[in-house]
């Protein structure tokens, strides 16, 4: 049995940069409650800046959002802040020929150069100063954990011998001083893992950590999944995989006809977890 929030709370993740995906999603929520958006705000989509002003039009006007980074923000922020030092192999990963043509000239041509993206994002009275500096590496609500991505057996320990709010102060530490520490270190199993077997992989060992925390869900993003939301149990650990492929981009490259759109609902009224999505609606859980 899980212990639900005190608020219902709405999942939204895997936008890519489509404001109108967001948009189609955010008709399906209620004001009174809290916004989750799980991670990859960046890239894709039509417009990056579109769907960053969407969201400050709803905090301005009451909305309560939490925001968990994913990997596509991780790498776009790492663009920006190592731009003069891509010469260093280092951070040769963060700067590709593929990633140039698909992900970094897009987002610099919204913004009008390097100068100005930087501006807009790292200077304190840039536009979107508040993106990179109000995310969490997790969000947790009684016994949900929300991430980008999983929760590694690795991580899981970490929880338990410090705290997610320890976790998520080391999380912004190391955005600050070393975005590619954090990308390629421990902590980067919440925004990019696979499961796989490696410093990755959660097991029953990393289940049984989780519980102790009294961490007995995950939600996350970053698995596409084409028909509706998913609940798989990982190990002991139910985890909803939600990210339905909104984004106009991804919907035309698996050839997906309708508008997009997504989002997970909690409610502890009802004691239930539906997921609603352009394919459909399904009954996750309920007590």
């Amino acid at each position: 049995m899980l212990k639900f929030p005190d608020s219902k709370i709405y999942f939204l993740t895997d936008m890519h940069a489509d404001a109108a995906a967001f948009r189609r999603s955010m008709e399906r929520c209620e004001k009174d409650s809290i916004i989750v958006i799980g991670g990859d705000t960046f890239d894709k989509g039509p417009s990056n800046l579109e769907l960053l002003r969407e969201y400050k039009k709803f905090i301005r006007d009451g909305w309560n959002f939490k925001f968990v980074i994913g990997n596509h923000d991780v790498r776009q922020y790492m663009v920006l802040k190592y731009w003069f030092q891509q010469g260093d192999p280092k951070y040769a990963a963060a700067f590709t020929a593929k990633r140039f043509r698909s992900r970094i000239n897009p987002l610099l041509h919204e913004c009008g150069g390097i100068e100005k993206a930087q501006q807009m994002f790292l200077s304190a009275d840039g536009e979107f100063n508040w993106f990179f500096r109000d995310q969490l590496l997790i969000y947790r609500n009684n016994s949900f954990a929300f991430v980008h991505a999983g929760i590694s057996d690795l991580l899981a320990e970490t929880i338990e011998q410090t705290s997610v709010f320890s976790i998520n102060l080391r999380f912004r530490a190391m955005m600050n001083a070393d975005p590619f520490a954090l990308y390629y270190g421990s902590l980067g199993s919440a925004i990019r893992t696979k499961y796989r077997d490696n410093d990755f992989a959660f097991t029953p060992h990393g289940t049984a950590t989780l519980r102790k925390t009294g961490i007995s869900a995950i939600v996350s993003g970053h698995f596409n999944v084409l028909d509706g939301h998913e609940l798989k149990i990982m190990n002991g650990t139910p985890q909803f995989f939600c990210d339905c492929v909104v984004d106009s981009a991804s919907r035309k490259k698996y050839n997906m006809k309708t508008p997009g759109w997504a989002v997970l609902e909690i409610n502890p009224h009802t004691r239930k977890i539906i997921g609603r999505s352009s394919e459909k609606t399904l009954t996750l859980y309920e007590e």
